[in-house]
Parts: C-alpha cells; sequence; structure tokens
C-alpha cells in the first residue's frame, strides 16, 4: 500500500465538486453503509455533511450484508435524499430482498443514488430499477461516477438533468482501441460514467506516446484539477511518475489515473485498467468484459464469482478464468469455447 497526501484545500475542493455536480440544498438526510476506511464511505458520511450541513445516518457494511432490508426501511424511516453504493451493492439487495419485503418499502423520498467504486454491470441496473419501480424509485435518481482516492473521491458524475445512460459498443472495435456504437449481439454495454465538474480537467491519452486521443478513442485517464493530491508520501520517484505527467505538447501536469476509458459527447466511459488488459493475438481484451460475458451465460446459483486475468507462456498471453462453480462437467468449457472462442484455449486442469 502507499499513501496519498492529501490537504485540507483538496478536501474541501471535493466536498465543493460534489455540492456542485449534485445540486445539494441544506438539511437534507442521507443513509448509507459504506466503510468508513474507504473514501468514498469517509467524504460522503463524515466529511461532507459536516462542511454541508446535511444530516449523516450511518449503518456498518455488516448490517446491509446481513439485511439490505433493514438499510432500505431505514432509508424510509428517516427520509434519506441520498445514498451511495457500488454496483454489488444493488446486486446483493436485488438477491436477497423477498417480495414481501419489497411490497412494504416506499422509496420515494430517495431522489440521489450515486454508483461507483467498481465496474457498473448494465444488467444489474436495468433489473434493480425495474424491481424497485414498486417501492417508488423512479425518475433520474440513478448516478453512475467515477472517482479514486488520488482525487479525493470523485473524477466524474452524472449529470441528474440529463439522467444516466449507457450504451452498447462493438467488442471488435473494442479490441482494437475505440468505441463504435453497436446494437448487434455481440456487443458489449458501457455505462456513461458522467463529465467532469467545477475545475476538474480529464484527457484521454495514448500512455507509450503520451498523445492526446480524440473522440471515442480508448486510452488512460488523466486528470487534472484542485482536487488531485500532491503525490505519494515518501515515494518521490512514484509521485514524479504518476502525479506530474505532462502530454506531448507539454500539456500539464496531470494525474495518470491508470484506468482506461473514451470520451463521448463529453461523457466518460471506462473500459478497464491498464495494467489489467490481456492481449491476444495482437486484440485488446478486457477481463470486465469476459467476466460479464460469463455472468450472463450462467445463473448465480451455476456460478456465483468469475475473476479473469492474463499470463504469458512461452510469449503468447493466455486467458485465465477462476470460477466459483456447481457445474462438475465438460458442459462449462464447451459453453465458453463457443461463446468466445478467439479468447479461450483448451488447458489442463488440476
Amino acid at each position: 500500500p502507499k499513501g496519498v497526501i492529501i490537504n485540507e484545500s483538496n478536501v474541501l475542493a471535493q466536498i465543493e465538486t460534489l455540492h456542485i455536480s449534485l445540486s445539494w440544498a441544506p438539511g437534507f438526510t442521507s443513509v448509507k453503509w459504506l466503510p468508513l476506511y474507504h473514501d468514498m464511505g469517509l467524504v460522503t458520511m463524515v466529511f461532507s455533511p459536516i462542511v454541508e450541513g446535511y444530516h449523516s445516518m450511518i449503518m456498518s457494511p455488516m448490517s446491509f450484508i446481513r439485511s439490505p432490508y433493514n438499510f432500505l426501511k431505514a432509508i424510509e424511516r428517516y427520509g434519506a435524499y441520498l445514498t451511495t453504493m457500488p454496483n454489488f451493492g444493488l446486486k446483493h439487495a436485488l438477491t436477497r430482498l423477498t417480495d414481501a419485503e419489497l411490497d412494504s418499502l416506499d422509496l420515494s423520498c430517495l431522489k440521489q443514488l450515486c454508483c461507483g467504486a467498481e465496474p457498473i454491470n448494465s444488467i444489474i441496473v436495468d433489473e434493480f430499477k425495474e424491481k424497485f419501480k414498486a417501492a417508488g424509485l423512479d425518475g433520474n435518481y440513478f448516478l453512475p461516477c467515477y472517482g479514486m482516492a488520488e482525487t479525493v473521491l470523485m473524477i466524474t458524475m452524472t449529470d441528474q438533468r440529463k439522467g444516466d445512460s449507457y450504451l452498447e459498443f462493438s467488442k471488435a472495435a473494442l479490441s482494437k482501441g475505440k468505441l463504435d456504437q453497436d446494437e448487434g449481439e455481440d456487443a458489449s454495454a458501457i455505462y456513461a460514467c458522467g463529465n467532469t465538474w467545477n475545475d476538474t480537467q480529464l484527457i484521454i491519452v495514448d500512455s507509450k506516446s503520451n498523445k492526446e486521443l480524440s473522440e471515442g478513442m480508448i486510452g488512460e485517464v488523466w486528470v487534472s484539477g484542485s482536487t488531485v493530491a500532491e503525490g505519494y508520501y515518501n515515494q518521490p520517484t512514484l509521485t514524479e511518475k504518476i502525479c506530474k505527467a505532462f502530454t506531448d505538447k507539454g500539456q500539464g501536469p496531470f494525474l495518470r489515473t491508470g484506468d482506461l476509458g473514451a470520451l463521448i459527447n463529453n461523457n466518460l466511459y471506462i473500459t478497464g485498467r491498464l495494467k489489467d488488459m490481456i492481449i491476444v493475438r495482437g486484440g485488446n481484451i478486457y477481463p470486465e468484459d469476459v467476466e460479464l460475458m460469463i455472468s450472463g451465460l450462467f445463473t448465480t446459483d451455476e456460478i456465483s464469482q468469475s475473476v479473469v486475468f492474463g499470463h504469458i507462456e512461452e510469449g503468447t498471453e493466455r486467458i485465465i478464468i477462476l470460477l466459483t462453480t456447481t457445474i462438475l462437467d465438460t458442459t462449462l468449457f464447451w459453453v465458453l469455447m463457443v461463446e468466445k472462442p478467439f479468447a479461450l484455449a483448451p488447458a489442463t486442469t488440476p
């Protein structure tokens, strides 16, 4: 682990940016369960309420894991206007809530649900929206966002006036480093994480040449602004490399996020991590894309978890897939081979 140097000005700038992007009025209430050792929990559950003067009701993460119903009932009880959670929180609420519990909820008070900290699954979001309409959740309440500790928290936030959205892109174009809209069967849905606010500037850069890329081209996300940290504690070389980056034309300094993405109509679409990307036969494969494909092919009873990563063997990178599964025959392997034949090759198992 490396310590990020955050000063008071960074924190206050982040809170101001949240205020501007979410148009907060004084005196509202939030109910959240995020851990306080995580930036999303610390900033939105402690720092922001102190500065902005709104009420913050805090539940423990384990309380939410044990009973998402109690968390959702707390939103109703306290009339919460705002909550925040990652994608897995949506899935947990979907899978654990019973029909009887759903029928007893009135969540019409909730006007903002900020979702970030991990990739957003469009299938899960669609199911969540559809299910919780019955509890009064409707309108432009779902707000995908993107951020990291090196900027205190948020970098981009969905404009609530416009609402959230995702687009479907050609997987073939994705493998070549470009976002091309495609609604065919072989398409990948990616949620827009919104746009920058306040003085935050974001550009997409070729990580090898440091050249700024045009709209729709996939590259490393670079960020600058008053929320960006000074650097890493006691690591001047790393600070210079990551936090003091300049483009080939001398524009900067920028923070190199290590994330891959592209801009379309000023909205950021994250496609993966630079270090996680797998290159097979010259094509770029994003582990999250394969994991999403697997989750769409099987139920959670059949496969509860999947992890995808690359492994270089004799100069060739191969895809490794680890699964927690109840399928113990060759059916699983052949289904994956048919779905993703260019990416998978037979392998022995212990």
